[in-house]
């Protein structure tokens, strides 16, 4: 399942940055993002500090739906192998696996940031292009296919997330577009596209 235990957890606020030197304080909205200390206490584990995981020793079922996660919001700027924006979790009871736990989503299509930019080693063109990244993180295609059936059992949970009041009309159409074109490709029943190109209308 999604499960929303395993991931870094996120608040949305309304920041007010007060400077001494001007009379009204600056409002922004921002957000507060989970510490790896309280992830790794949360999950009943400590983080894991590690260079060059091994797939086998992490949680295949996890580490295939964090894939096809970073897939779906189109993100390419990962890696488990140098645990870039991912943080390892291993669980109390030292027999069971690692659960990578992804975060920093500034450079995926979804947010689609002015300043991001494409994995350079996936061969994509623009950042709302995506790159299914299984291969190099020696993630298992039955364990994909699984995710794919969790992911699209949860669709419209995911696009309810997308029409939140504090973002505007044209955002969530934008965000809607983007995301229909993955699950066109998820729901063909065919093989998930190693490449997909994103066309913005």
């Amino acid at each position: 399942t999604l499960s929303p235990e395993r991931c870094t957890r996120a608040r949305l606020i309304r920041l007010h940055l007060k400077d001494h030197n001007k009379k009204r304080p600056k409002k922004m909205m921002a957000m507060l993002v989970e510490h790896e200390e309280q992830v790794s206490a949360r999950l009943g584990g400590t983080i894991k500090e590690v260079w060059g995981v091994r797939p086998d020793e992490m949680d295949a079922d996890h580490a295939a739906l964090m894939t096809l996660f970073q897939y779906m919001i189109g993100n390419t700027d990962w890696e488990t192998i140098s645990c870039r924006n991912i943080m390892l979790v291993q669980p109390s009871d030292t027999a069971a696996k690692i659960l990578p736990i992804p975060y920093d989503f500034d450079f995926s299509g979804l947010v689609a940031a002015p300043y991001a930019v494409p994995n350079s080693e996936c061969g994509i063109r623009h950042v709302q292009d995506r790159y299914l990244m299984y291969r190099e993180n020696g993630v298992e295609p039955e364990a994909l296919e699984k995710a794919r059936n969790t992911i699209l059992t949860h669709k419209d949970e995911l696009y309810r997330l997308f029409r939140d009041k504090n973002l505007s009309d044209e955002s969530i159409e934008q965000i809607t577009a983007f995301m229909d074109v993955c699950f066109e490709a998820l729901e063909s029943g065919a093989e998930i596209p190693l490449r997909l190109e994103y066309t913005p209308k």
